[in-house]
């Protein structure tokens, strides 16, 4: 038997330069951290082995998002550093958050004015989504970002 899912507690995405991304966030969304550590020490040893990042030395920050309870956490390694993200949606692991808005082309505009890189600009969809709009941004890193309104 297996445990119950509760619910999605956090989606976690890896930034160059958390500063920079937190900034993004907020200034796109008026997401604020609700909890950020500093990297000025390696990880435990456990942690680092359970990340697949022996002596990681981390700075992470969790960002409350609407009122169920879901959390985008950011997190920068300081060492070892990473790889730029160079994925395509069709590569395998290729994935993007999506954040439930209200409206959709006054998000769109409201990022846009403040300099958010779109694929497209939104579209509404019909058939069994009829009503819903949407549009991919990429945040600092080029990692996606959905807005999504669903009537």
């Amino acid at each position: 038997m297996h445990a119950k899912a509760m619910g999605i507690h956090h989606t976690g995405i890896t930034v160059r330069d958390i500063k920079a991304s937190l900034e993004w966030y907020k200034t796109m969304f008026g997401f604020e951290p609700s909890v950020h550590v500093g990297a000025e020490e390696p990880l435990p040893a456990a942690i680092g082995e359970a990340l697949g990042v022996p002596g990681a030395r981390v700075e992470y920050a969790f960002m409350p998002v609407g009122s169920d309870g879901a959390q985008i956490e950011l997190l920068q390694y300081h060492y070892p550093a990473g790889e730029d993200f160079s994925l395509s949606n069709n590569d395998v692991g290729a994935a993007h958050v999506c954040v439930r808005i209200d409206d959709c082309l006054a998000q769109y505009e409201h990022m846009k004015a403040n300099g958010a890189r779109f694929r497209h600009p939104p579209i509404e969809l019909d058939g069994d989504f009829e009503g819903v709009a949407f549009a991919y941004a990429m945040d600092p890193d080029g990692i996606q970002i959905e807005i999504w309104q669903q009537p």
